[in-house]
């Protein structure tokens, strides 16, 4: 990359590449801090969460500079023990990258966010195509950046007006009155974030399809099932990735944390689920499709099957037009 004259590059460092020292001998000129919560326990992962806050704490010493969330109330424990400088961005009055007057907004099929920034004493307006609160701490990081490495702040206003991230908040247009959004959320704190969020745009009904991965932590699935009978109207629950798991009884732990509150269908086969999903969907509705995201198969009994959901429901909405 160096060779070929690439002068910066942005990359992922997980706590389980910290664990297993993927990265010893990195030094980041700039680390970036989002959030901590439960996820990333059992298996081969994590023994617990204070070795998850351990390891991700690691980072903290191999970069010069954090740009950290400080709406997340674990930060100044994810940085305990760090050797860098640290600036702070948020909605918080101590940010010195801040977000205020979050408005969200419709733009036909798509949610939107807009806010002002407050950055080296200047404000502007940004607007970012994507939903959500958590899209502003994103976009704030991502601005803060920026502006680090020297970008002009007059770039910035519309640099995240037409953003699209594969997976996350992915709009998967229908050309029809409702909204379907595809999201990666795979756990309580993330579906939890997300639906709310999606709550904020006042839907006709907020219509979330989801299942849980097998030969994970079972926690999870209660954990998840709970937030879905907590903020949508109807849940549609089917596999993820079940793995070396039967499907159903994955399905009975997500019900036994709904504890019979909420409105749900069950639907086992995913495709079978989107497709229902979009069939009963009306005017004004917002359908998230969780869980998967990004991902482009689905594993079941050690072999993975090719399965992209955008493409499902491209497929379904292209029958739709053709019908009309």
């Amino acid at each position: 990359m160096a060779d070929s004259g690439c002068n910066f590059a942005v990359m992922e460092v997980s706590s389980i590449g910290l664990k297993m020292s993927r990265v010893d001998g990195t030094r980041f000129p700039l680390g970036i801090y989002t959030n901590f919560s439960r996820d990333h326990i059992g298996g081969d992962e994590h023994a617990s969460m204070e070795e998850y806050l351990e390891c991700k704490s690691m980072f903290f010493r191999m970069c010069e500079t954090a740009l950290v969330n400080a709406d997340c109330p674990m930060w100044e424990e994810v940085l305990n023990g760090h050797t860098c400088d640290i600036i702070l961005c948020g909605e918080s009055d101590t940010a010195a990258i801040r977000a205020g007057g979050l408005e969200n907004v419709r733009r036909q099929e798509r949610l939107c966010v807009d806010f002002t920034l407050s950055a080296k004493n200047q404000d502007s307006r940004i607007k970012v195509g994507l939903p959500g609160r958590y899209s502003v701490s994103n976009a704030l990081a991502a601005i803060g950046a920026a502006l680090f490495f020297g970008a002009d702040s007059k770039v910035l206003v519309d640099a995240l007006v037409d953003i699209s991230v594969p997976g996350r908040t992915q709009l998967a247009a229908t050309g029809l009155p409702f909204t379907v959004l595809i999201d990666y959320a795979h756990n309580e704190i993330s579906m939890e974030s997300l639906l709310k969020s999606l709550r904020e745009y006042n839907p006709s009904r907020l219509i979330c399809l989801f299942g849980c991965g097998g030969n994970r932590d079972k926690a999870r699935r209660l954990a998840m099932g709970e937030k879905a009978a907590k903020y949508a109207d109807l849940a549609v629950i089917t596999e993820d990735n079940p793995r070396f798991e039967a499907p159903e009884d994955i399905i009975e732990d997500i019900l036994t944390g709904m504890n019979q509150k909420g409105r749900y269908e069950i639907i086992p086969d995913r495709r079978a689920a989107i497709i229902h999903m979009l069939e009963i969907a009306e005017p004004g509705d917002i359908c998230a499709v969780i869980g998967k995201g990004h991902e482009d198969y689905q594993d079941i009994k050690g072999v993975k099957y090719p399965f992209v959901e955008k493409d499902i429901i491209a497929q379904w909405a292209e029958q739709q037009r053709n019908k009309n």
